[in-house]
């Protein structure tokens, strides 16, 4: 009678201990989800500024590893790449360092933002069909428009990334300048004065 009390007990706290490693690796398992969620959000939230001559333009930035990879690099600061024009449909430069890769088959249209092979960054300005990495797509662009900005041979592309605050990188300036200003949905504002808010000068946000 003794051995059977003996081990019902043994057979309690074993489930007991078990219970609590269950529970401990439910806890892990939901704060691992809870922080990939939180981080992905974060990534979408994330605009990409597109800075070509005095014009800057904003791409949405898709969800995946790729894109998260990408706003890490640029949290350091912008970065200045120089492309080259390919097949009279993309521009391509190379980036600093080899990004992951989500490839998939792709047509692209206008304003498609590439990875190619981890290490190319690709505006399209043209259809082309081929597995790569999409990054994104620039906002409020045709394709006239964007073909007119990059121009026929080389381009210098700076990237930037505005947070979801749209405060990143931002210049306080009081004074009224002469350059050209656009709003950080890209377009040119024609009337420079009296203005508020903040707004893209030579590349930069400035906050009038």
């Amino acid at each position: 009678m003794m051995l059977k009390k003996l081990n019902f007990a043994s057979v309690k706290l074993l489930y007991r201990r078990l219970m609590k490693k269950v529970i401990s690796i439910s806890i892990m398992f939901m704060l691992t989800v809870m922080t990939a969620c939180s981080q992905n959000s974060s990534t979408m939230d994330n605009k990409l500024l597109i800075t070509v001559g005095n014009t800057t333009l904003t791409a949405t930035l898709v969800n995946n590893s790729s894109t998260v990879a990408l706003c890490e690099l640029l949290a350091d600061g912008p970065l200045t790449i120089e492309m080259s024009d390919y097949g009279d449909f993309e521009k391509v430069g190379s980036l600093p360092e080899t990004l992951p890769r989500n490839d998939e088959r792709i047509t692209t249209e206008a304003g498609d933002l590439i990875l190619y092979l981890g290490s190319s960054f690709v505006i399209y300005y043209d259809t082309n069909t081929w597995n790569f990495t999409r990054l994104g797509k620039i906002d409020n662009i045709s394709q006239q428009e964007l073909k007119n900005l990059l121009g026929e041979g080389d381009v210098t592309v700076t990237l930037s990334i505005q947070d979801a605050a749209g405060i990143k990188d931002v210049v306080l300036n009081d004074e009224t300048k002469e350059s050209a200003i656009y709003d950080l949905s890209g377009k040119r504002v024609t009337d420079g004065k009296n203005l508020k808010g903040i707004y893209i000068v030579d590349g930069k946000k400035v906050i009038k």
